[in-house]
């Protein structure tokens, strides 16, 4: 079994400070597990960045958005990703922290079907990029466990 050193830094989030670097150990080239966070814009950014430079290769992209709601404020990234032919989702729209109405269990339960979605679609080899944009969130908020 062979692995490969892979480096990716934080912005400032949790697992590391001032752009610290993280050694990653990778088995067999199953990938590279990118982690942006911190306050502030360019974190969505980023990774529609890598998802345009993957789908240029001919790379399948599958973006999954949590907590947005794009119906509502306009996210054009989403709209160009699909021009791209990339498969968008979008989970649990919304967050209780901006709209009160929301009912958390029915977060609860949207992240957890999308997560089951999400491992038939790499079981299935339906994807070589995931992106989860703000699943974070769900974590934090513990509407996911760890």
């Amino acid at each position: 079994m062979s692995t490969d050193s892979h480096y990716f830094c934080t912005n400032n989030g949790s697992l590391g400070k001032n752009n610290k670097q993280i050694k990653l150990q990778t088995v067999n080239n199953l990938g590279l597990i990118h982690i942006y966070t911190g306050d502030g814009k360019g974190k969505t950014t980023a990774s529609v960045g890598l998802a345009i430079r993957a789908l240029g290769s001919g790379l399948k992209v599958v973006y999954c958005s949590f907590h947005k709601k794009p119906e509502k404020y306009g996210y054009t990234e989403i709209d160009g990703l699909k021009k791209l032919g990339a498969q968008v989702f979008t989970f649990a729209k919304g967050h209780p922290h901006l709209d009160k109405s929301i009912d958390e269990n029915a977060i609860k339960r949207e992240v957890s079907e999308a997560i089951d979605t999400l491992n038939r679609m790499l079981k299935n080899d339906q994807t070589d990029m995931l992106i989860l944009d703000e699943i974070l969130i769900s974590v934090r908020d513990n509407y996911l466990e760890e």
